[in-house]
């Protein structure tokens, strides 16, 4: 992520929600609520959530240090402020049987969540 975080934060969050829109993905998350599978298991999804954290820890920690977002909280947290709201409208809107209304819930509810959260963690020298 070489953008700053006010261009970088939304992009990497679209790329992330066309993921989860995406049909498999859907039903992916309808087997998981339902069964608590998905293959790898809880304890697969808790890996794959730490490691999504870690990696993007750094550009947070980077950005942090350049002055563009809030150093007193760190970085990892940061980015898990960032994406575990985004959960609600996957849960509520992103199943298997997801009508194009529901992903236009889901968009809004993620564009609000977004702009809530560069509202909180940009600093005056990421304007």
């Amino acid at each position: 992520m070489r953008a700053g975080p006010r261009e970088a934060v939304p992009d990497l969050v679209a790329r992330v929600m066309a993921g989860w829109s995406s049909p498999r993905a859907r039903r992916f998350s309808s087997v998981l609520l339902r069964d608590g599978s998905g293959g790898g298991g809880l304890d697969g999804l808790a890996a794959a959530i730490e490691s999504a954290r870690d990696q993007l820890q750094e550009p947070f920690a980077r950005w942090q240090e350049a002055g563009l977002v809030r150093a007193d909280l760190p970085a990892r947290q940061v980015v898990w402020e960032l994406f575990a709201p985004l959960q609600v409208p996957r849960l509520l809107h992103l199943h298997a049987d997801a009508a194009p209304d529901d992903l236009d819930a889901a968009r809004r509810l993620v564009d609000q969540h977004v702009r809530f959260f560069l509202s909180v963690i940009l600093t005056e020298r990421s304007s």
